[in-house]
């Protein structure tokens, strides 16, 4: 992590990259990185039954006010989040490649994705 972030700091795209190195915590399991998390970015492969595992296992995770979002450019929400209890917290937050130089996010929820969901994603980019 530390190289790239470094690679990232000498065109200035990153202020500190030594501190956003500490940030890093490497668990063994889901829970673990999800249970205190604020906003949640699943960013794996394009696959639909990737998705439904992955976002099962995160909505059971996080705690009921994290938002759960997805990087997919090809499935929408409603296909991987219908079945969950927490289905009003998720979204598709697509960025624009490479989002380390533009810095632009699409948000796409389902039909039942709640509408402050969208609004704090929109205010706090990750």
């Amino acid at each position: 992590m530390r190289a790239p972030l470094h690679d990232l700091a000498r065109h200035g795209l990153v202020d500190d990259p030594d501190a956003a190195a500490r940030r890093v915590e490497v668990v063994e399991q889901l829970a673990d990185a999800v249970s205190n998390a604020e906003y949640v970015q699943e960013s794996g492969p394009e696959n639909l039954e990737t998705k439904l595992a992955t976002f099962a296992q995160l909505d059971a995770a996080a705690a009921p006010s994290t938002i759960l979002a997805s990087s997919t450019s090809a499935i929408v929400a409603s296909l991987f989040t219908e079945k969950l209890t927490g289905r009003a917290r998720c979204l598709v937050a697509h960025p624009v490649n490479p989002p380390h130089v533009v810095p632009v996010v699409e948000l796409c929820g389902a039909p039942w994705t709640a509408p402050e969901i969208i609004q704090r994603a929109r205010k706090n980019p990750r």
